[in-house]
């Protein structure tokens, strides 16, 4: 069975650039196709709060079956509504998150991107994750699946999202609708903070192991030294498979800018 067709989408978008969140919302401009946006742009540094708690009272806020959740630095292609809302509409009805990219079982990427590393994608699409990166992030409202506000800071929060609705008996999943990401994503000091959060949550469920975007967090183990080696290989692997080769037939996507 799978989903009704649908007319709006919400976008939910954390701000502290307003020249970055114009751009965002002028590439959208245009793309109706008989879709209409509610734009929920949200300043979290002026109000004091984290990620999950700032995305939680978007998604609050929405109105929509489906709220993207988006980078304040992410530029949508033409006709990419139009793309992102067939995909989703050939999903079934347990697929709650989904993804543009993100990281499979075994460790490697799936999904489709331009940002300051290249033009990369990585099939076959749709592709069950067990983790999304968080340039956009889909949520289906009426699974009711939120954030976990006790997540500190900006990062890990699209893995921890995965993993609750996995639990919960819903499917997360990665579909073939490119988006330019103007950053390439960087580790700062306060992504520990937060893998070390996750790791405590579901370390022991996931046996002390938990691929991400950014990088695999684990705990340092003879136990799962194996299994991660083999992960980190099929991670490099898959990198290694298409920054060498970004002709991914995709002309229409527009070269990152600014």
């Amino acid at each position: 069975m799978l989903w009704a067709m649908m007319d709006a989408l919400s976008i939910v978008t954390l701000v502290n650039n307003d020249e970055l969140y114009a751009q965002l919302t002028r590439s959208l401009a245009g793309q109706g196709a008989g879709l209409s946006f509610h734009f929920i742009p949200i300043r979290a540094d002026d109000l004091g709060w984290n990620a999950a708690t700032a995305l939680n009272h978007g998604l609050q806020q929405s109105v929509t079956d489906w709220v993207i959740l988006a980078h304040q630095d992410v530029i949508f292609p033409r006709s990419w509504a139009s793309q992102l809302v067939t995909a989703l509409e050939g999903l079934p009805l347990e697929a709650a998150v989904v993804g543009l990219v993100g990281i499979r079982p075994d460790g490697s990427f799936a999904g489709h991107i331009r940002d300051p590393h290249g033009h990369s994608r990585w099939p076959p699409l749709p592709s069950g994750v067990v983790s999304v990166d968080e340039h956009v992030i889909v949520v289906r409202r009426g699974s009711e699946l939120r954030f976990d506000e006790a997540n500190p800071g900006f990062h890990c929060y699209g893995t921890d999202i995965c993993l609750t609705a996995r639990r919960s008996g819903f499917a997360c999943v990665v579909v073939d609708a490119p988006v330019v990401h103007l950053s390439g994503g960087r580790i700062d000091p306060s992504f520990q903070s937060a893998a070390e959060w996750l790791l405590n949550k579901w370390g022991r469920e996931c046996r002390g192991i938990i691929p991400t975007c950014a990088k695999i967090i684990h705990r340092v183990s003879p136990c799962n030294l194996l299994h991660v080696i083999s992960i980190r290989s099929r991670r490099r692997a898959s990198e290694n498979s298409v920054r060498s080769a970004c002709t991914c037939g995709r002309t229409d996507l527009p070269g990152p800018t600014g």
